[in-house]
């Protein structure tokens, strides 16, 4: 087998044309004509990862046994493209269908409204059992399930492509550093560079000439291996959804309609450009607040290593878990398996307080680390300049979850300040590790600024999950009597302005709508009926002497944090197990 015979466009019998002129879209046109088509594919190779600031180079489009593929440049063939998926009720499908809308945006040819866009990672999610294994959803691993077991190819073609060229361009500037400043080593040339901090790390200028290879750096050098490359990627796409398409439909018949439901796949369709249109806002970000925090935080770092030197007569750092298991082994004779955040949160409650305080500085400053690397330093290597204006652009996954949630890489973003006197959210430390003023370091929303004439809000959902069981609960006709109660008026009344009797009743969205500003009585005893917080009184049920502390920090920060733990714990075994509210 030649090496053109592994692309899959070979194996499968599909016709590729380049459109570089008028008559080679009319062709693309009346093959569409004589054919038709299920269902259309399109795929963008790009200048980078970078959905704001990165562009299309080229553009490939498929149906049927047809692939085109045109620069992006060339706008005429990308509306005839529009043009052709206009003319039928078909879905135009892509894989990570999100990124190359925005890329096409980008260069000024955005999608038309009226065409129904589909993600082929949507569809996988919807016939696989990715949920359980959690399987790769990249184009290539879905091309080895569904298409071919050498359907990575070409990938690992333009992979070892991009690495000889980081190779090379890493050994240019490195010998560039060692020789201009007389370091020694080529790894400690590359930290120098691969560990800077926008704004904060001073380095060599000529790390300024080092670019990361990327695909439209493979299409300079080798034009129609990448072209081969892109063209595979749309072939993937279109024999795949050859196959997923029966799977489909056995798997989502509706017998009661004798129709197949494609409710969540319209639902998913919908949601591609309503997250793109958000992705695209982006915030605005007060570097100079953040600049100050990383020193801030720096200084800090500094004194709590001086008080954990000082204790264990030692200058290990928190990250090498070596290490710290070798030092309590052989200080304290505890043979520590691991050194994670589990082991040392046990240390921190150990009878022994030289062991306990070590620990509560680990996690200390484990948890000031994170959130330096992350929140800060993280967010600075992030922002990109936009029309004079630094912003963080956040990348939002509806298909990345199995919880029903969309994620994104801000999502864990914290809520709260860190201070001097805090501690990581789920441990809270018995005494200051510095002085007791309290001072504020960083606050993780205060480096987001409203665009002029809008204000932030920040909202989250109480107990949603749970709220949502206990009305799932009511729909299949078995109400869970305890969880329902705590969330709505469940057997209890109220009375009407002739003052009668009106029970309440789950399936009244009025009743539901006025859950908690109506007066209802418990139909047992005609106490009146109050909401419950169900972590709470799960943790109080495990731990009553803490009845009158509920308001207080340390307990909804550690305390409640078991009540809650414990309450999804209940959920995934299918039953929540709770004392009556």
């Amino acid at each position: 087998m030649t090496f053109n015979d592994k692309f899959l466009f070979h194996k499968f019998g599909y016709k590729v044309l380049e459109v570089k002129t008028k008559q080679d879209i009319e062709e693309m046109e009346w093959d569409f004509a004589i054919n038709g088509t299920r269902y259309f594919a399109y795929d963008t190779e790009t200048t980078g990862l970078n959905f704001i600031k990165d562009i299309p180079f080229l553009i490939i489009f498929g149906f049927e046994k047809h692939i085109y593929l045109w620069e992006a440049s060339y706008k005429e063939a990308t509306e005839a493209m529009f043009k052709i998926v206009k003319s039928i009720d078909k879905m135009l499908f892509a894989h990570n269908a999100k990124y190359d809308y925005h890329m096409l945006h980008n260069i000024g040819t955005p999608i038309p409204e009226d065409i129904e866009l589909s993600d082929s990672i949507t569809l996988f999610r919807l016939i696989s059992d990715c949920d359980d294994d959690f399987q790769s959803m990249r184009l290539e691993k879905l091309g080895e399930k569904y298409v071919d077991p050498e359907a990575k190819f070409a990938g690992h073609e333009i992979k070892k492509m991009l690495e000889k060229m980081k190779a090379e361009r890493k050994k240019l500037v490195c010998n560039n550093y060692k020789l201009l400043t007389g370091e020694k080593t080529f790894k400690t040339a590359w930290e120098t560079f691969s560990n800077k901090i926008r704004f904060i790390t001073e380095y060599h200028e000529c790390f300024n000439e080092y670019k990361e290879p990327t695909y439209y750096d493979a299409y300079l050098e080798n034009p129609e291996l990448v072209k081969m490359y892109a063209i595979d990627d749309v072939v993937i796409i279109l024999e795949f959804l050859n196959k997923a398409g029966s799977i489909y439909a056995n798997k989502y018949w509706d017998t009661k309609t004798n129709s197949i439901d494609t409710r969540t796949w319209k639902r998913e369709n919908k949601l591609i450009r309503g997250i793109a249109s958000m992705e695209r806002n982006g915030f605005k970000v007060d570097v100079d607040y953040l600049i100050k925090s990383h020193y801030k935080i720096e200084k800090f770092k500094e004194l709590l290593y001086e008080k954990l030197h000082k204790i264990t007569n030692d200058n290990w750092k928190v990250g090498q878990h070596a290490e710290i298991k070798k030092f309590f082994n052989e200080k304290y004779g505890l043979n520590l398996i691991k050194s994670d955040k589990k082991a040392i949160q046990e240390l921190s409650h150990n009878e022994n307080k030289d062991i306990s305080e070590i620990a509560k500085i680990i996690i200390k400053l484990r948890t000031v680390d994170k959130w330096l690397s992350t929140y800060i330093d993280g967010v600075l290597n992030k922002i990109i300049e936009v029309d004079g204006e630094w912003r963080l652009y956040t990348s939002i996954n509806n298909n990345g979850t199995i919880s029903g949630r969309v994620s994104c890489d801000l999502q864990q973003m914290p809520k709260y300040s860190i201070n001097e006197t805090d501690d990581d959210d789920n441990l809270l430390l018995e005494e200051s590790l510095t002085d007791d003023e309290g001072s504020e370091l960083f606050h993780p929303r205060k480096f987001i600024i409203p665009s002029k004439g809008y204000k932030l809000y920040f909202i989250d959902y109480s107990q949603m999950e749970l709220r949502i069981q206990a009305h799932f609960t009511t729909l299949i006709g078995k109400p869970d009597y305890n969880l329902c109660r705590a969330y709505m008026p469940y057997d209890c009344h109220t009375y009407n302005e002739m003052f009668d009797i009106v029970n309440f009743d789950y399936k009244n969205l009025e009743h539901i709508k006025h859950a908690y500003d109506w007066e209802w009585f418990n139909n047992k005893d005609n106490k009146q009926w109050e909401p419950t917080d169900l972590h709470t009184k799960t943790t109080l049920t495990a731990f009553p002497e803490f009845a009158d502390k509920t308001d207080t920090k340390e307990f909804k920060k550690k305390w409640r944090y078991l009540g809650k733990s414990t309450n999804f714990a209940e959920m995934i075994n299918g039953e929540v197990k709770l004392c009556e509210p």
